[in-house]
């Protein structure tokens, strides 16, 4: 038999297999997929699920409400996260100058943990003193840190943008942002999430250099049901063009 009819002998299968992995991904039911059990096999029974461990069912509301893990949380680091150097795929193992690098589990575990990025939460390393980044290159440098945040509701059921100023301000000066990223001005930014993917707008950090755009929950940080509450708050002022955004002091 042929290569290419061993191939297409193989097709139902593979499509079967797929769909069988598709259906368990998504809780889909695969005999409703394939319209019914086969002819002359029976379903498998259901298994029994005591009342105590069956799941509650997940209303629509709390399924778009995302817990952000306390520090606490944060704080439990797996052994070992990091890859040595002469194993990350970057440095050349047979380098003689490897040995005179630090390695990343050396100068990074002794930060607060993350669970994603490079298994550092800088923010809080920064915030606890356990780093003390030069602010400025010469004396004369103002440093100006921003303490307003802003809530962007992009619509739908999805999660509120919640965006700090102030943790960016530590890190950051105003001017790499401002005006060649983002005016400073309502409405006048048409971010999209096919831009940040696209390395555009937030991408330009995020995925490089910041936390990775799979940590959604990051950004979309603020259930929609408290977008009310915080329009209502008078530190904050709701502004409406393209998308609802509410800036508040602090």
């Amino acid at each position: 038999m042929s290569t290419h009819a061993r191939i297409r002998r193989r097709g139902p299968v593979t499509l079967l297999l797929a769909a069988g992995l598709i259906s368990a991904a998504v809780g889909c039911d695969i005999e409703r997929l394939a319209g019914g059990p086969a002819d002359g096999v029976p379903s498998a029974p259901a298994p029994t699920v005591a009342a105590a461990d069956r799941v509650p069912p997940v209303r629509r509301s709390q399924r778009n409400t995302v817990e952000v893990p306390p520090d606490e949380a944060l704080a439990k680091q797996p052994s070992a996260p990091w890859r040595s150097l002469a194993d990350d795929g970057l440095h050349d193992p047979t380098a003689p100058a490897l040995g005179i690098l630090q390695q990343p589990e050396e100068a990074l575990s002794v930060l607060p943990w993350d669970s994603a990025g490079n298994k550092v939460n800088w923010v809080r390393a920064l915030e606890d003193g356990h780093i003390n980044p030069r602010t400025r290159l010469y004396p004369e440098t103002e440093v100006e840190t921003l303490n307003i945040t802003i809530y962007l509701n992009v619509g739908g059921r999805t999660n509120l943008v919640r965006f700090p100023h102030f943790h960016h301000t530590k890190w950051l000066g105003c001017e790499n942002c401002h005006d060649r990223l983002f005016v400073d001005q309502a409405g006048a930014n048409p971010i999209s999430m096919f831009r940040i993917l696209q390395g555009e707008d937030c991408g330009r950090c995020h995925g490089a250099v910041s936390f990775p755009l799979t940590e959604c929950n990051r950004c979309h940080s603020v259930p929609q049901e408290q977008l009310e509450t915080i329009s209502r708050r008078p530190e904050c002022v709701t502004r409406k063009r393209q998308k609802t955004a509410i800036v508040c002091e602090g």
